[in-house]
């Protein structure tokens, strides 16, 4: 008997149960044993009686597979997994066999392949190379570098405008000066490689930047290109390697004060939480508002279809905003938000407060209420299996989110995930109703 609905997506079935070791097996039942009254937790799992239980958990008694795969699907993923230390891990998933301690090099290299894949575990693989294979990496080394001074020119600067979309004069004027106090004129050797290595983290971006440039036009080959990028890292961004938690008290408060003090501000604030949206997109959004427009959707072929579009409880926006990397779809909001700014817009809303007043109050920043919704959103989602149909809550809250980076899917998936959004967003309403609006406006009225 399993407590977790059949549409639920079953975690469990990655697990590799005959590799689950005796010792993990007892650790398992110990913590579902908490869960449950022992008579209950004998016809869970399907155990013919006490006396067994106690065979199993004292005196070393194997515990069957098809009681393991019983009591996985009365635990939740993280409660397994919190269970197991690395090697258990490993074990469990099928990358070492348990018994012989060998190595199944085909699962290893499809986790590599997932790695280069995705960008927050590409940056830590890269990261981990750079640091502990280091040596290895200087065998690694082209035969020869190619003889390169290194130059700042309108051909680079012309690169980093419209291939790398530096837009910010700024930006431009840092990386020259950088590049004309630090590279230029200098050869591209082992020597100069060797000491940009361990050089402030700025001048390697820009390094690196004139690493791509030079493979751009095909001045250096691919692999000096690769072993270049791997040997020099960028930047390090802890932000997106660690997702922060975020407290209820710190969201209350800065949601209090501006509804005390602010209500446009609170508006916006209120929007990119709902959403999970940037900031800068939302501003857009609101600058150029117009909702009566009809719209070509990319990712449906080109349907035509409404920009904005409401429900009982809910609106979204369709903004279609297709730049590089930081992309926008749909924008959700609640109909009180909507409401709103529907009244005022358009209207020019400037995202950024002085650091001194966010400081002064204890205020999050705006861009920290996407960080939140995406945290809320997931546990939100995860709360209704029978919604999600298959998919997981971390899909559900890509799509709402349009965080393009993590979702690909044709059109047909996308009318797919857009039909359970509109079905689950309500839910994450609720929430953000119960535990911020409601105590919010409550306190200040």
């Amino acid at each position: 008997m399993s407590i977790t609905s059949d549409n639920a997506r079953r975690w469990w079935e990655k697990v590799d149960i005959s590799r689950v070791d005796q010792e993990t097996r007892r650790l398992l039942l110990l913590k579902i044993k908490e869960k449950y009254p022992t008579s209950e937790l004998l016809a869970r799992l399907g155990i013919k009686s006490r006396a067994t239980l106690t065979k199993y958990l004292k005196y070393g008694r194997r515990i069957p597979d098809e009681v393991v795969a019983t009591m996985l699907e009365n635990l939740e993923e993280e409660e397994f997994w919190s269970l197991l230390s690395g090697r258990r891990k490993q074990e469990a998933i099928g990358l070492i066999d348990s018994e012989t301690g060998k190595v199944d090099y085909e699962s290893v290299m499809e986790l590599l392949k997932l790695a280069i894949r995705e960008p927050i575990l590409k940056k830590i693989f890269l990261e981990f190379i750079s640091k502990y294979l280091r040596n290895e990496l200087l065998q690694l080394m082209p035969a020869k570098l190619p003889a390169i001074e290194l130059k700042w020119t309108s051909e680079f600067e012309d690169y980093l405008r419209k291939e790398k979309k530096i837009q910010d004069e700024d930006t431009i004027k840092y990386y020259r000066n950088l590049f004309k106090k630090h590279l230029e004129g200098r050869e591209l050797n082992e020597r100069l490689v060797r000491r940009l290595r361990n050089a402030p983290p700025w001048l390697r971006v820009v390094f690196r930047h004139y690493v791509r440039y030079l493979f751009f036009y095909r001045r250096i080959d691919e692999d000096t290109f690769a072993w270049l990028l791997v040997f020099v890292p960028g930047r390090s961004y802890p932000k997106e390697t660690y997702i922060s938690e975020y407290s209820l008290d710190e969201v209350r408060r800065t949601f209090e004060k501006l509804y005390s003090h602010n209500k446009k501000m609170y508006w916006f604030y209120r929007l990119l939480l709902e959403s999970g949206a940037r900031p800068e997109h939302a501003a857009e959004m609101l600058a150029n508002w117009n909702p009566d427009e009809v719209v070509r959707i990319k990712e449906l072929r080109g349907r035509s279809e409404p920009r904005l579009v409401c429900f009982e409880e809910f609106c979204r926006y369709y903004l279609g905003i297709k730049r590089r990397n930081k992309q926008a779809g749909w924008i959700y909001m609640s109909r009180e938000t909507y409401e709103y700014f529907s009244a005022i817009a358009p209207v020019k809303i400037t995202k950024d407060m002085s650091k001194k007043y966010r400081r002064k109050h204890k205020l999050l920043n705006p861009s920290d209420m996407r960080k939140i919704a995406e945290q809320w959103m997931k546990s939100v989602f995860s709360k209704h299996p029978e919604l999600l149909e298959g998919d997981s809550p971390e899909t559900i809250m890509a799509f709402v989110q349009f965080r393009t980076g993590e979702l690909k899917v044709s059109h047909r998936h996308y009318d797919n995930l857009r039909r359970k959004a509109d079905k689950l967003y309500p839910y994450y309403l609720e929430y953000l109703g119960n535990v911020i609006w409601a105590i919010a406006c409550n306190e200040n009225t």
